[in-house]
């Protein structure tokens, strides 16, 4: 997997976005509606809205506090990850670096020197941090998904939405990452180091993953069209084909057709710009709206909520938050390097240009 080195880094700095998160998420919490059915006195069915939490009070009527633990434990993990993976460069850039940085990096990168000892150590410490933060990006998918989704909309009871949750975040987020390396690649100055390879691998994850997306929401689907109840009925007409179809529509279209259409064909796969403009493609179709209008309700009845489509205050509040977090990565970018300098170094002692019979070759050795 010597094609991921460029792109390594990269995807390590949006743990500085994790701790925006965490900022954002707190207002989030405070808007949360509690378990509790403040119009309904007494025990009856919408005593208590159904959630993710089995109608328990854990300390009180909403657990905001379990979930923001969720997110507080993924933040900190992906800095570790990056704290570590960072700490060769930084003792590097430390003996050439003046003013806040070099007091930065030396405190960062502490007693390394590159020994075998310590380079044993840290990719002993990468493998289980990165076993640590895929637990936890699991977890917290889930349980973001459940709380803020399903448990807003009474009827939607479903097991297949958080995978397909989770594979929409892995495909956007693999598509993000592919816009930063062509960016990069094509303006940074980069070119000589990125070549076409990281762009080519990567779109065959991106296509498994686009295909992986379509199964579950067929999945989803059917098993609402099939069961044929009131409110399982109610539920398509609500999501689908009814009161959000302009959502769901491009929703299909940019996270399925477009994709899909782009990664089938050798030569758009093998470019810089197909595989990237497939994750833009992507990225669009992570957009989602939200049902909030409809809690505390026992099911959905005819006639169907109105709909609740975003106001000009939420698009402006997206942009900004969305040009807020590319203001925190911009600030990674000029703390760490862009791109990691000891994983680059390490991949290129491992390769050269043989001949074999009248063709030339790039040779690939394993690092073990």
């Amino acid at each position: 997997s010597h094609w991921r080195r460029p792109l390594s880094r990269i995807s390590e700095l949006f743990a500085l976005v994790g701790i925006l998160n965490i900022l954002l998420f707190i207002p989030l919490l405070m808007t949360y509606p509690a378990i509790l059915n403040p119009n309904v006195a007494g025990h009856g069915e919408l005593a208590l809205r159904r959630t993710l939490w089995f109608q328990v009070h854990i300390g009180s009527s909403s657990p905001q506090w379990l979930d923001i633990l969720g997110f507080a434990f993924l933040a900190l993990t992906g800095l570790a990850i990056l704290w570590v993976s960072a700490m060769p460069d930084m003792a590097q850039l430390r003996p050439t670096s003046t003013g806040f940085r070099r007091s930065l990096y030396g405190l960062l990168a502490g007693r390394w020197y590159g020994t075998k000892r310590q380079w044993n150590a840290q990719k002993a410490h990468l493998a289980m941090l990165g076993a640590f933060y895929f637990m936890l990006l699991l977890f917290v998918q889930f349980l973001f998904v459940t709380d803020y989704a399903m448990s807003m909309v009474p009827g939607w009871k479903d097991s297949i939405l958080p995978p397909q949750y989770t594979i929409m975040s892995f495909q956007s987020s693999l598509g993000l990452i592919l816009l930063v390396l062509f960016i990069m690649r094509r303006k940074g100055g980069y070119q000589e180091y990125i070549g076409v390879a990281p762009f080519w691998s990567a779109s065959k994850i991106l296509l498994g993953l686009t295909l992986l997306w379509t199964y579950h929401l067929f999945a989803f689907f059917i098993t609402y069209w099939y069961g044929r109840l009131e409110v399982e009925q109610n539920v398509i007409r609500y999501l689908f084909v009814q009161n959000y179809i302009w959502i769901f529509l491009p929703n299909l279209l940019f996270s399925f057709v477009v994709p899909f259409l782009l990664m089938i064909w050798n030569p758009i796969r093998r470019s810089d710009w197909g595989p990237t403009l497939a994750g833009c493609s992507a990225l669009l179709g992570a957009f989602n709206a939200g049902h909030s209008d409809t809690i505390y309700k026992a099911a959905l009845i005819d006639p169907l909520p109105a709909t609740d489509f975003p106001g000009l205050p939420d698009v402006l509040m997206v942009l900004g938050l969305i040009g807020l977090a590319a203001l925190v990565y911009l600030i990674g970018t000029r703390l760490f390097p862009l791109m990691s300098i000891w994983e680059v170094k390490e991949g290129a002692q491992y390769q050269h240009m043989d001949t074999l019979f009248k063709g030339e070759y790039l040779v690939l050795a394993k690092p073990e």
